[in-house]
């Protein structure tokens, strides 16, 4: 499907100018992944499927892939993402729908995401597609013969193509908005080789598994709490070592990815896990982008956690998102295994939800 927008036209110091058409494609295309021997493979953390292409401009490889057995916030889900296996300079814009075929090859389940692949990490998805109850129950017949089958149906939103007209570009510059587009981008490129190659660091952030070096200075710039710890007599301060045991290292190391460059790919799997810890580290950017992408990837089987972490973590946006939700699916919501735990367990978090008496 073809789509003009509007000419923009670009001055420049002679008589020529300059007119840039965008066009607007959207490609489409479907990928069925059938998994036999389900049982067998059910036992592994992650599964994939083999690799697919599709795009008619360009081929893009893809690779679906699930964790059954997921245990997130007091309840087991079957994970569900979709991963572009390329690097890329620029972001691929895909809205992609994934689906869980029921016994008649009809959708029983799915969710749908807009997902920007390269640049808030490559992989997408949802961490809590469907509980493994749900899953694995006889009467939704999700599972036929140890068979599943996936669909994911992708629509990618190709760039926007420029045709120059009257003789080339002349004397036109780069917008402000482009010139802040480029510096973002060299900034993010040579503070995120900063913190790779641990140039001049002075200061070691250790988990329980693992240490990241890391400069006072940045963790001072960007984070009020660690300012605190390296201004006042604190023992960070003293031995310039900040042992975090909270939070797995991935976390710990997507929060400084973040610091130093404004973004991580640990965003599209971590975001829950990301925003506690921005929480604690009051990263306001950081915590609003992990709201952003929890909102993008919102359905009944993770409402209920999410809820509660919005709660926990003082994140209205998150929060008046996910409650608007949740009323338009009410019905479905309530009888859902993961809303009896949470509200079991986190009452308050759920004062806002009108429940029926």
């Amino acid at each position: 499907m073809a789509q003009n927008s509007p000419k923009r036209s670009c001055s420049s110091y002679g008589p020529e100018r300059v007119s840039l058409v965008g066009r607007m494609r959207l490609d489409r295309f479907p990928f069925l992944w059938t998994l036999e021997d389900y049982a067998t493979w059910a036992v592994c953390p992650l599964i994939e499927s083999p690799v697919f292409r599709g795009g008619t401009k360009i081929h893009h490889d893809w690779v679906l892939s699930i964790r059954p057995k997921r245990k997130l916030k007091g309840g087991e889900y079957c994970s569900v993402h979709l991963t572009l296996k390329e690097s890329r300079n620029e972001p691929l814009k895909v809205v992609f729908k994934i689906s869980i075929l029921n016994a008649n090859d009809r959708p029983a389940v799915q969710s749908e995401l807009y997902g920007e692949f390269g640049r808030y990490g490559y992989t997408h998805g949802f961490d809590t597609f469907i509980s493994t109850s749900d899953l694995i129950d006889p009467s939704k017949r999700l599972i036929e013969n140890d068979t599943i089958k996936i669909q994911c149906s992708l629509f990618i939103v190709d760039e926007m193509e420029q045709e120059v007209t009257n003789g080339g570009m002349g004397n036109c510059v780069p917008s402000v908005e482009e010139k802040n587009e480029e510096f973002m981008k060299n900034f993010a490129k040579d503070f995120g080789k900063m913190f790779n190659e641990s140039n001049g660091t002075d200061v070691i952030i250790s988990t329980s598994k693992t240490t990241f070096k890391a400069h006072t200075f940045i963790l001072k710039a960007r984070s009020p709490v660690f300012d605190r710890m390296f201004t006042v007599d604190m023992k960070e301060k003293e031995n310039n070592v900040v042992h975090i045991s909270d939070f797995d290292e991935d976390v710990v190391k997507g929060m400084l990815e973040y610091l130093y460059t404004g973004q991580t790919d640990f965003i599209s799997t971590l975001a829950p896990e990301l925003l506690q810890i921005a929480d604690k580290y009051d990263l306001a950017g950081l915590k609003q982008d992990c709201e952003y992408a929890m909102v993008n990837r919102l359905n009944i089987g993770d409402a209920a956690m999410v809820l509660v972490l919005a709660h926990a973590h003082n994140a209205p946006f998150l929060k008046k998102k996910t409650l608007a939700f949740i009323n338009l699916n009410k019905d479905e919501f309530l009888k859902t295994v993961a809303f009896q735990d949470e509200v079991a367990a986190h009452p308050v978090a759920f004062t806002d939800l009108h429940l029926p008496q």
